[in-house]
């Protein structure tokens, strides 16, 4: 029965694999090949870096340079994450609606998104809590 079949396959998939880590994990293909799966993390995704900018067409160019002079004035840590034509937030509809909306895309580091076991790093969540609460303030303050 290919019912049977395909619902035993369902639970025999690993969980740990997602696109995130194996797109990497291919271009990263004979850079960290003596890494085991944790330092590969480690290494290759750091959660501990403060909040993420993103940068890119799916991102107003503008917002995005604000969020980075905030966070380099207030001292709060961040990186630059940069965006294809699609940053897979809210932001992508609201960039193009109408006749455009400007935005931004503060993003938190995890792993493991969209299961059970994300996990994140408290300092990137303040940090990320931090710019947001920055961002909002700034508009009452003369630059």
């Amino acid at each position: 029965d290919i019912f049977l079949i395909l619902w035993t396959l369902l639970f025999i998939i690993p969980g740990l694999i997602n696109t995130h880590t194996h797109i990497a994990m291919t271009v990263m293909k004979g850079v960290v090949d003596d890494l085991l799966f944790p330092d590969f993390l480690d290494k290759t995704f750091k959660i501990d870096c403060g909040a993420l900018i993103g940068v890119g067409p799916a991102a107003t160019r503008s917002v995005s340079d604000r969020l980075i002079a905030l966070a380099e004035k207030k001292g709060i840590p961040f990186e630059i994450e940069v965006l294809g034509g699609y940053s897979g937030t809210d932001g992508d509809d609201i960039l193009v609606s109408r006749s455009g909306v400007a935005a931004g895309v503060v993003s938190l580091p995890l792993r493991y998104m969209h299961t059970p076991a994300e996990v994140i790093d408290l300092r990137s969540a303040e940090a990320v809590a931090e710019l947001i609460a920055a961002w909002v303030v700034s508009f009452g303050e003369e630059d």
